[in-house]
């Protein structure tokens, strides 16, 4: 009997020191950033630290640019978070139901370069730039029939200076207004006012964590989401978003 409590005890503690790799965009606030001296900070840095107090396994937050962190999901290297759903990523990923963050995807023009949209059918023959592999959901996906897709690297600036140079007629960032204010606020180079954000955003896209469906972490997708409901009810995640925000402006 004492060596089969023994293995037991051995067993939870391995399981109490298991780690759960989650990667993220590089370069994302207010929703994910990692500092010059290599800490992560945002809204969904700090939203998984509170959920990992409740789990029985470590959250180990790795970041790099987008495109490489969805490989390194979709290589089962570990799960990713700040991924949108769309069909055919349902297919190869299971996510977690509850939504960490909502991403209000905003069309920025150069100002005086305006143009009508009120749906989707007025991007026909408009040159979009986004990050390069890079999905915000069905309507995204939809919407692309439309537009011409120009997927730039991770720098939001680059595509500010596409918009600018007139090499794009408008580049798609988000969390809305505060993403355009945020670049132009550390940018030497990009003044917000050259810019105008068209009125009607092109999607409003829910952020969520998400395994390949090889990794088998349906128990842990739902322990998460049975925290974040009630992190969400007690106002734990609105008073997390609003002060990453203000604190990162």
């Amino acid at each position: 009997m004492r060596w089969i409590l023994l293995l037991l005890f051995s067993i939870s503690v391995v399981l109490a020191d298991e780690k759960v790799y989650i990667f993220a965009n590089e370069y994302k606030p207010p929703k994910v950033w990692t500092t010059t001296d290599g800490v992560h900070k945002g809204i969904l840095v700090e939203i998984l630290k509170e959920v990992e107090k409740e789990l029985d396994v470590k959250l180990e937050i790795e970041t790099f640019p987008w495109a490489r962190s969805y490989k390194m999901a979709l290589n089962h290297k570990g799960g990713i978070v700040g991924i949108s759903k769309n069909k055919e990523r349902e297919e190869i990923f299971d996510y977690n139901s509850v939504a960490l963050f909502d991403d209000t995807m905003i069309l920025v023009t150069k100002k005086g370069k305006e143009f009508k949209f009120d749906h989707i059918k007025d991007l026909k023959g408009k040159k979009i730039g986004y990050c390069r592999g890079c999905s915000f959901g069905d309507i995204f996906e939809e919407a692309k029939r439309y537009f011409i897709p120009v997927e730039t690297d991770d720098s939001r600036e680059q595509r500010l200076k596409l918009v600018l140079d007139g090499r794009i007629d408008a580049a798609l960032l988000g969390p809305g207004e505060y993403a355009l204010r945020k670049i132009s606020k550390d940018s030497d180079n990009l003044d917000f006012e050259q810019f105008t954000i068209l009125k009607k955003p092109l999607v409003v896209d829910p952020n969520y964590v998400a395994f390949s469906k090889k990794q088998n972490k349906k128990e842990l997708l739902n322990q998460i989401d049975t925290i974040l409901l009630k992190m969400i009810k007690s106002g734990k995640v609105n008073k997390i978003i609003k002060k990453v925000i203000k604190e990162s402006l």
